[in-house]
C-alpha cells in the first residue's frame, strides 16, 4: 500500500517521451488489480522535396509527382507534386 509513481524512461521508436510523472495510489484493502492508462504523441516531421535540372541545378522543376514509401516498402503519402 502507498503512494506511487511511474515515470517515462524511453519512448516507444517515433514517439516523444514524456517524463511527467503518473502518479497513483494502492490502498491496503485493495483486492483488485489497478490499471493505469497513459497516452504517447507521435513526433511530427516535415520534409520538403525540390526538384532541379540536372545541366542547370538552380533551375527548379514543378510537376514532378512522388510517393513516400516507409522503410518496410509500405506508400504513406501519394501524388505529391513538387
Amino acid at each position: 500500500p502507498g503512494d506511487y509513481q511511474f515515470v517515462e524512461t524511453k519512448a516507444p521508436e517515433h514517439y516523444k517521451l514524456d517524463s511527467t510523472p503518473i502518479k497513483f495510489t494502492i490502498k491496503k484493502s485493495q483486492k483488485e488489480k489497478l490499471q493505469v492508462t497513459t497516452t504517447n504523441s507521435l513526433t511530427e516531421g516535415a520534409v520538403e522535396l525540390i526538384k532541379v535540372d540536372d545541366i542547370n541545378p538552380d533551375t527548379k522543376l514543378s510537376d514532378a509527382v512522388f510517393n513516400i514509401i516507409d522503410a518496410k516498402g509500405k506508400i504513406v503519402r501519394t501524388d505529391l507534386t513538387t
